[in-house]
């Protein structure tokens, strides 16, 4: 939908809105003052408190806000509903509209996002890499799943592809630098975290590198946690949304292939790449505003405590009053990153 069409829809909406008692223009043209029937608004009649605007997003979305009540979200069939409003054209809008991907900015998170892609060109020199991912996911990797997989094959290919330059930085060893990306490129695969900030590689082959994980980070003066998301359609308003955490990226990879519907659009995917389940848990209602989801962490079996109710009911005491936490283990592995290994799912709620 091109700009015309969307002022051309927010316009109709807008219209509709308009005729219900006590809307008012604002001084902002894309936004209106309405009632909000979520809470009755205040007992003059002639005051509204529901903001119904244009979101800060990346794709084209009009949501509501209201001042009294807090009571917020996307415009959908149903709000316009609650204001007798029964509209095809717009119902079909407004359908098509609230399946969208993760935003760079919504109602609740200012976070910011590089606004980086990745190849889809497969160098000679990286069929190796290929070979090892195919083996992990048990079946031959394509270009599509390096994209929704957010994976860096070639690290040196990426960062021209993106025209992305890491020697700027007045304070960085030039030539340490220069060493470590060229053993990346050669010897590593990566993948992109949410805000396409920070590449997590796996070693493959490397002697140089000492570690099995390690991680770049390309703009230093992000502040986002270290997280990576699964690239897939997310519905925001989702009636029944959840949120699936597993300890590492091969995990929640592995999660999505074995047990994610193709069009599932309800399940945010997610991994703190071996870090906090609490800050990705927070991150992502951040993003999503997902504050009535189911939870599931799926966890490492490396020792017994990795399994601890106990360590988990601490863990996570925060969230716990309100989410419906699930652990989730492979009672047969460490875990669920080996797609070839046979798994045997044990659970228990918090």
């Amino acid at each position: 939908m091109n700009n015309n069409e969307q002022l051309l829809m927010k316009n109709k909406i807008f219209d509709e809105l308009l005729k219900t008692k006590s809307a008012a223009k604002t001084s902002n043209d894309n936004q209106i003052k309405i009632r909000c029937k979520f809470c009755g608004d205040s007992r003059n009649q002639d005051h509204s408190h529901m903001y119904v605007g244009v979101m800060n997003t990346q794709q084209f979305m009009i949501g509501y806000h209201c001042k009294k009540c807090q009571s917020s979200g996307v415009v959908s069939k149903d709000f316009l509903e609650m204001y007798d409003i029964k509209n095809v054209e717009l119902n079909v809008f407004l359908k098509k509209n609230r399946i969208s991907t993760i935003i760079k900015k919504n109602i609740n998170s200012n976070t910011l996002v590089n606004n980086y892609n990745i190849p889809d060109e497969i160098l000679q020199e990286d069929k190796f890499k290929i070979d090892y991912l195919s083996s992990r996911f048990n079946r031959k990797i394509t270009k599509d799943d390096l994209k929704q997989y957010k994976i860096v094959l070639n690290l040196n290919q990426f960062l021209k592809f993106n025209n992305i330059n890491l020697y700027r930085d007045t304070n960085t060893n030039k030539m340490e630098l220069k060493t470590l990306v060229e053993e990346y490129t050669k010897t590593c695969v990566g993948f992109l975290s949410f805000d396409n900030n920070i590449i997590q590689f796996r070693n493959i082959n490397s002697n140089v590198i000492r570690y099995k994980y390690s991680n770049l980070q390309i703009n230093k003066d992000f502040k986002n946690p270290l997280l990576y998301v699964v690239k897939k359609n997310i519905d925001l308003i989702s009636r029944k949304p959840k949120i699936i955490i597993a300890e590492g990226i091969f995990d929640i990879i592995g999660v999505k292939e074995r047990f994610c519907l193709d069009d599932d659009v309800d399940s945010v995917l997610c991994s703190p790449c071996g870090k906090s389940f609490k800050v990705a848990l927070n991150q992502i209602i951040k993003m999503t505003g997902f504050v009535d989801s189911d939870v599931f962490l799926y966890v490492d079996k490396d020792t017994n405590r990795d399994i601890d109710k106990g360590f988990f009911n601490n863990h996570m005491s925060q969230f716990i009053p309100n989410f419906n936490i699930t652990i989730v283990y492979n009672d047969k592995g460490k875990d669920f990153g080996e797609m070839s290994e046979e798994i045997d799912i044990k659970t228990y709620k918090l």
